[in-house]
């Protein structure tokens, strides 16, 4: 999934990975991220230097996407 906002695309535009599907809007699955546990000793929870790891639930983000190959574009600031 993209997060690119270089080109602005809107319903019925080309795809612009493909060049040969037209972007409809669509729902993606996001990922969120879970802090682990301290790296370091004397670090506290959620502090600078901790490993992340995927593992909350998943988010439900409104895209754009491909009819043709399935490329997936997020949503930046509003798609008409």
């Amino acid at each position: 999934m993209s997060t690119s906002a270089t080109k602005k695309l809107v319903k019925g535009s080309q795809c612009p990975k493909c060049n040969k599907g037209i972007m409809k809007l669509g729902i993606a699955l996001g990922n969120t991220l879970v802090m682990g546990i301290p790296d370091f000793p004397g670090n506290t929870i959620n502090s600078r230097g901790q490993t992340v790891h995927f593992g909350g639930p998943g988010v439900k983000l409104t895209c754009l996407k491909c009819d043709a190959c399935g490329h997936s574009v997020v949503k930046v600031r509003g798609i008409k």
